[in-house]
């Protein structure tokens, strides 16, 4: 499985998600995680879809680009 790199709409990491489903910020706290297309909070809050390479949030809103990386 590919590892999933997400950032900031300006190119900044943000997080990682090793197995696909749990995105772990680089100090190493919860950022969510993927159930289908969702990015759900730590606190169950629903954060955005994945659409293609980027994360939509529920207003509409780009938060996140995603890559995937070997």
């Amino acid at each position: 499985m590919a590892k999933l790199v997400f950032m900031d709409p300006g190119g900044k990491y943000v997080g990682s998600a090793a197995d696909g489903r749990s995105i772990i910020t680089h100090d190493g706290q919860s950022y969510g995680h993927i159930n289908g297309d969702s990015i759900i909070s730590p606190a169950g809050i629903l954060l955005g879809h994945i659409r293609g390479g980027s994360v939509i949030d529920p207003a509409g809103k780009l938060i996140l680009l995603v890559k995937e990386k070997d």
